[in-house]
């Protein structure tokens, strides 16, 4: 996991999140979803939280970028469905990360992980899932 974050500019920036459009491209550096997209249910303890993460923001101090990230949160007793965006680079997800799944085929490290689907992914009780593009 410390090699996957190192490797990963976005995920080791001294500077925030905002929310805003990135500087050459149409979509925010971070965006919170739920099961379904651009819901994130702030309102509601369902257990499920998801977020884009837009690599073009790891354009910062001579990094040239990353990949797209999308987190995927399920905390929940049961697995759920969710909803899949299209990633800001419009590369297909792959997954990189995968607690509920078995050693050896949890994790990912050099973003060569099974393809994701387009449309939805499940993500097991009490796990996460963390898609590259």
């Amino acid at each position: 996991m410390i090699k996957f974050r190192k490797m990963h500019p976005v995920l080791i920036m001294p500077r925030f999140y905002s929310g805003e459009k990135c500087t050459g491209s149409e979509c925010e550096d971070i965006s919170w979803h739920g099961t379904a997209l651009n819901e994130p249910g702030w309102e509601k303890d369902d257990g499920c939280l998801a977020a884009l993460i837009n690599g073009v923001f790891g354009k910062y101090n001579g990094y040239e970028g990353d990949c797209d990230f999308y987190m995927l949160f399920n905390t929940s007793g049961e697995d759920r469905i969710f909803s899949l965006p299209e990633s800001p680079s419009g590369r297909e997800w792959h997954i990189s990360i995968n607690t509920g799944e078995t050693d050896g085929r949890d994790i990912f490290i050099e973003n060569v992980g099974p393809p994701a689907g387009r449309e939805t992914i499940t993500v097991k009780s009490r796990s996460l899932i963390v898609l590259t593009a």
